[in-house]
């Protein structure tokens, strides 16, 4: 969580991270990338979507996963979740092999260190009451 809201890189874990995405032999992780999100309730879940309108910004290092199982578990920590779904990752890169979590299939974002947001699919939304998970889809400008 800290090195997440470490906006300004001012931590040395944010500084380590973001030095192995500026290296030229780390490549960003072909796939499928999930984030799993809990809210309290259903109205900061929709208030959470629209204060982007449209757009999902992350201000620091940002976790995803290459498994959806697993977005979805983070999702339902709490009374709603919002699982973002993107298949165009252009920044994220592996991080299982260097993970104490590795089944979280951890992928990371450089969330806003690095790239400029996503772009939600509004008309991708897909409410499952029996889960209480919304998913989107996004796409990373």
């Amino acid at each position: 969580a800290a090195i997440h809201w470490d906006k300004k890189a001012e931590l040395q874990e944010t500084k380590d991270i973001l030095q192995v995405f500026d290296s030229e032999k780390v490549h960003p992780y072909k796939g499928v990338i999930y984030r799993g999100l809990s809210f309290d309730s259903k109205h900061a879940l929709m208030k959470a979507l629209a204060k982007g309108k449209g757009v999902w910004n992350e201000p620091g290092v940002t976790s995803f996963s290459a498994n959806k199982t697993r977005a979805e578990e983070f999702a339902r920590m709490k009374k709603w979740g919002l699982v973002l779904t993107c298949s165009n990752n252009k920044t994220a890169i592996p991080f299982r092999h260097m993970s104490l979590l590795s089944w979280e299939d951890e992928v990371l974002s450089p969330g806003g260190h690095r790239n400029n947001g996503w772009s939600i699919d509004i008309e991708s939304l897909i409410i499952d009451k029996s889960k209480h998970i919304v998913y989107a889809d996004i796409s990373e400008k």
